[in-house]
This record gives C-alpha cells, sequence and structure tokens, in this order.
C-alpha cells in the first residue's frame, strides 16, 4: 500500500475492546508535527448580535453559554433535526470583541445549507449571520506532543489532533517549533488514525444521530445544558447506554481500493449492511460499523467485507474510546 509522504506508525498497542486479536505494528504511524490550511474543506460563519448565545443555545448540542467569556476555548458542537438526527458539526472561536461575535469554522460543502438553517430558525431573534468564507481561513497545527501557543487553540474534540485556529486569509499562522507547512490531507489522514470525521461528507446530514459519529465522546454535547433541537433522542439513547453502530478507524485489505459510500458487508447480516464506509485515505478510512458485526471480525469470528467480492476490512478501537464503548450492543 502506498504510505503518505509524512505518515509511518502511530498506533502500536491498538485493539477492540474484549478483543483476543491485536491489531498492532500494522496500525502503526508516525507524525511529524506540521501545519496545514483547510481552506478547501472548511469555510467560515460570522455570527453576531445581542440574541446570539440564547439563539445558539436553543439550537446546537453544547452548551453556548461557555463562549461568553472573552477567553473561552475553542467549543465544537453539532446542529440536529428535529428527530435527532446530525446535521452539521461546526468549531466555535469566540473573539475579542465585548459583545459576543463568534467565528464558526465549518464543512464548506455544507456551509450554504448551514446557512438557510440557521437563517429559517432565526425569526426575529437579534442575529447577524454571515458567510465571511472569503476572508478567514482555518489552519490545524497537528503532531506528536504539541502545546497550543499564540493563535492557536486546542482541538476541542481531543488532545491528539493538536490545535485550530481561524485567520484572515491573507495571515500566516505563527509556527511555534518549527513546523513545516504541509497539505490538508495530511490532517485529514491524522483524523482517521485517531478514529475522528468531520464535516458534511464523512458525517452525511440527515444519516445519523450524533452517538454513532462519536461526537458525545468528542466534547460536542452538553447533557446537562437543557432543551435543543432534536435533544430528546440523544438525552435517550445516552442515558439508556443502548448505541448500537459506532464510527471506527478501518483498514482496507488488498490494494486498499475502495468508494466511499459502499457497503460493508458481514456474514449473518445479509438483509442490511454492516456498516458504510464514510472516508477514506490511502487504504485507511472511517466507517461507521454494527458494532457486534465489529467485535466478532476483530475476533476472528467472522470477516467483513467492502461490497460484494471487495477487500476485506478490518477495524479497530482507537486508544482515546471509553472502556464501556462496545458493550453498548447487546449480545443477542
Amino acid at each position: 500500500m502506498q504510505q503518505s509522504r509524512h505518515i509511518v506508525g502511530l498506533f502500536a498497542g491498538c485493539s477492540l475492546a474484549n478483543s483476543s486479536r491485536r491489531l498492532c505494528s500494522s496500525h502503526a504511524r508516525e507524525l511529524q508535527p506540521q501545519l496545514a490550511s483547510l481552506a478547501d474543506t472548511r469555510g467560515v460563519v460570522r455570527l453576531s448580535g445581542h440574541g446570539l448565545i440564547d439563539f445558539l443555545q436553543g439550537l446546537l448540542t453544547n452548551d453556548v453559554k461557555q463562549l461568553v467569556a472573552r477567553e473561552a476555548p475553542a467549543q465544537y458542537a453539532a446542529i440536529l433535526n428535529s428527530h435527532g438526527r446530525h446535521l452539521h458539526d461546526l468549531f466555535l472561536y469566540r473573539q475579542p470583541e465585548d459583545e459576543v461575535v463568534l467565528l464558526a469554522d465549518v464543512d464548506k460543502q455544507g456551509l450554504s445549507d448551514l446557512v438557510k438553517l440557521l437563517n429559517r430558525y432565526k425569526l426575529r431573534a437579534k442575529v447577524d449571520i454571515a458567510d465571511v468564507s472569503s476572508e478567514y481561513t482555518t489552519w490545524a497545527r497537528f503532531g506528536p506532543g504539541l502545546m497550543p501557543e499564540g493563535e492557536w487553540k486546542s482541538d476541542p474534540r481531543l488532545a491528539a489532533l493538536g490545535q485550530r485556529t481561524v485567520l484572515p486569509a491573507q495571515s500566516k499562522p505563527t509556527s511555534p517549533s518549527g513546523e513545516p507547512e504541509t497539505e490538508g490531507i495530511e490532517f485529514k489522514a491524522w483524523r482517521i488514525e485517531h478514529g475522528v470525521a468531520e464535516g458534511d461528507t464523512e458525517m452525511p446530514s440527515g444519516h445519523g444521530i450524533p452517538l454513532e459519529y462519536n461526537l458525545d465522546g468528542l466534547n460536542a454535547i452538553s447533557f446537562t445544558k437543557g432543551c435543543y433541537v432534536g435533544q430528546e433522542l440523544i438525552a435517550r439513547s445516552h442515558f439508556r447506554g443502548v448505541v448500537r453502530k459506532r464510527l471506527m478507524p478501518v483498514q482496507l485489505g488488498g490494494d486498499g481500493e475502495g468508494k466511499v459510500g459502499e457497503s460493508i458487508l458481514a456474514p449473518g447480516m445479509r438483509k442490511r449492511p454492516a456498516g458504510t464506509l464514510q472516508a477514506l485515505h490511502e487504504g485507511r478510512g472511517l466507517a461507521c460499523l454494527n458494532l457486534k458485526a465489529a467485535l466478532q471480525a476483530a475476533q476472528g469470528q467472522q470477516e467483513l467485507q467492502l461490497g460484494e467480492g471487495g477487500p476485506l476490512v478490518t477495524p479497530w478501537r482507537p486508544t482515546w474510546w471509553p472502556k464501556d464503548w462496545g458493550e453498548e450492543q447487546p449480545a443477542s
């Protein structure tokens, strides 16, 4: 399998819960710290107005009131439909103005739909919503052992993902440790290694609940803030502890070729797929998988296959997963 220019090994010691089959050196990669512009995949929306916090508090999965403080860290959140289905994810950055002004770092493909959705909910709220993608660029700083410095904000999902920042389009971020600039695809590869999806392509709008995309473990959901659109299903699923599918990193066999959106099949589940391939880069990807099928595949009890006659699919468990994840799926 062709390797990425910079990526050579990371996840030695990874395994699926309760699995006797260890996925170690074959999943190991290393990465030197580096910077990447995400201008090709991320856009920016400016949110302001006296009613902004109350407006967002009733829409987003996270507790937006935490962004009132001028020195608030970046926040990760999602917006759902009324049935609790995931629509869009976004990063919120508090700007230094006295009045709360937020820059939302969002998926470029879904930006137009997100802006339309926010305007539809706005009604008489005193809120201004503007696409400022031509004025700002999102950057990622990633690799092992990095600490936030200067304009860099810790990635609110996982410390291992590094830092992010949104800067004026003509500006370049500082490189505190002399990190070289690379392409945005390298950050995607880094996310895949950690089993973290991002944006409307990898988490298709309207297709799943945020718990299936692991947003409950990525600091995107507050279970104490109160009501928001779609909250009832999410709270019920969380407190009952029943999540039958989760997004996992996977390795494709053979030449590692596949097509995003293809079904992942398992013997004994012919009536419905075991999952779907959500992202792919050089033979490794992200797949939303039935946990029972994934665990059985990891234990060597069955094989997962990408489509009819396609390559084998081997999932592994990211090290950041809580211990009880994978036990939500009933044994029968």
